[in-house]
């Protein structure tokens, strides 16, 4: 089954306006050192609940584990790893990336949350040599 979502409009930090929720697509599965983050990117109002699993691998890459609508998630993603994980450097600089929105999911942005950031740190001036711009903090 396939769920069309329209994505809010007062975000607008996605590159798409829609997006297609296949609700069986296939877990991706796990590989040893996966950092895996949950959120919801659909809607940061709560009115669409949905909880998007995903995995950064330790080669920065990203994955899809799972999608359980109905579930109400934070719009930022979090982790339960703890401070204590040993997340590799690609793993800390797809994270940034994330962070900053050069890089997306299928075109969702991916707001990453404090808990992410606890295992990834995010060093803003690499990102800002990385995206080629200044960001700002608001």
């Amino acid at each position: 089954m396939k769920v069309v979502v329209k994505l809010n409009e007062e975000m607008r930090m996605h590159d798409v306006d829609e997006y297609e929720i296949d609700t069986s697509r296939r877990f991706e599965g796990y590989q040893p050192g996966d950092l895996i983050i949950h959120g919801n990117p659909f809607d940061c109002t709560g009115k669409f609940p949905a909880d998007l699993e995903l995995a950064i691998r330790t080669d920065g890459s990203i994955a899809f584990r799972g999608l359980e609508l109905g579930r109400n998630a934070y719009y930022y993603f979090h982790t339960h790893e703890k401070e204590t994980f040993k997340a590799t450097p690609e793993q800390c600089k797809t994270v940034a990336g994330l962070w900053s929105n050069r890089l997306n999911f299928e075109g969702l942005h991916i707001g990453i949350g404090a808990s992410v950031q606890a295992v990834c740190p995010i060093d803003i001036a690499e990102e800002e040599r990385e995206k080629g711009q200044k960001i700002y903090l608001a």
